[in-house]
């Protein structure tokens, strides 16, 4: 039986890859199927462990709070609506970034705006709580040069920057999330 199981374990993690989802566990994996079936509960179980990152990718494509959380409510909303659909329960977390993506993109351009304060960009890096004077003055700096290089970017390579770099997407899944050729 065991060996069984771990068949059915390497089998998952090889369409995972082929996919392009995370890794999910049988537990995690069970709770989208759920959620799937229309189990109201089960969704609930999935907006609470994956609302502090949609929030996050919102925000560093807004760089305001309440609109990332308008747009993570948005989002979860719209994914939903829309599980049912989803042919693979590993894809949901890169599924639901996508979403949140290019909702955080349609407001921007109805918007017009990309703006966010020094002290805003890249917060959600651990702080280092060994570091002294120095180290929080350069690591000051650096936000700052992030944060102009970000605003002299057009709304696409922003995009996948914050995607990339910030979030730490593959390139293929990242071209993947914004429907852009691969090496673009």
């Amino acid at each position: 039986l065991h060996a069984l199981q771990q068949i059915g374990v390497n089998i998952r993690n090889r369409i995972q890859r082929s996919i392009g989802g995370e890794p999910v566990s049988e537990a995690l994996g069970a709770v989208i199927d759920r959620a799937r079936a229309g189990d109201k509960q089960a969704f609930s179980q999935l907006v609470v462990r994956y609302q502090k990152h949609i929030i996050q990718v919102a925000y560093n494509l807004l760089g305001q709070q309440e609109d990332a959380e308008e747009v993570a409510q948005e989002a979860f909303f719209k994914a939903y609506v829309a599980l049912p659909k989803l042919t693979h329960s590993e894809a949901f977390y890169k599924w639901l970034v996508r979403i949140t993506t290019n909702l955080s993109l349609e407001r921007l351009r109805r918007s017009g705006r990309f703006s966010m304060t020094s002290s805003e960009v890249l917060e959600y890096m651990p702080a280092d709580e060994t570091a002294g004077p120095e180290q929080t003055a350069e690591r000051s700096e650096y936000k700052q040069l992030v944060l102009a290089g970000l605003q002299q970017l057009s709304e696409d390579k922003r995009t996948a920057v914050v995607l990339r770099d910030l979030k730490g997407f593959s390139y293929e899944e990242v071209a993947d999330m914004t429907n852009t050729p691969l090496g673009t």
